[in-house]
């Protein structure tokens, strides 16, 4: 039983490993692209980390709220969080310095 417990502990590290090596790849995949200097990324990435972190969030109520199998309704839920994520990315946009 320990062994059981010591492999499913392990698999979750290296879960948690994998997906912050892909954020350090995003982060620095972002950094080239936009050409940003040590202070602009200082700047942007707690903006934009927010913005990425209350998306994540209404994608996890989403799953987690609509309805697996209905055919009545369900369809009205999910187009509640889509809405609920384009005004995010309206107003994250509109907010932007230009």
């Amino acid at each position: 039983m320990f062994f059981s417990i010591f492999s499913i502990a392990l698999g979750f590290a290296q879960d948690k490993n994998r997906f912050q090596a892909i954020e350090n790849e995003k982060i620095a995949y972002i950094t080239k692209e936009l050409d940003l200097t040590p202070k602009e990324a200082q700047q942007f990435f707690p903006l934009y980390n927010e913005y990425s972190q209350t998306l994540w969030d209404i994608r996890k109520e989403k799953l987690n709220g609509a309805p697996k199998n209905s055919f009545r309704g369900g369809s009205r839920d999910v187009l509640q969080y889509d809405a609920k994520e384009v005004q995010i990315k309206r107003s994250t946009a509109q907010n932007l310095p230009r």
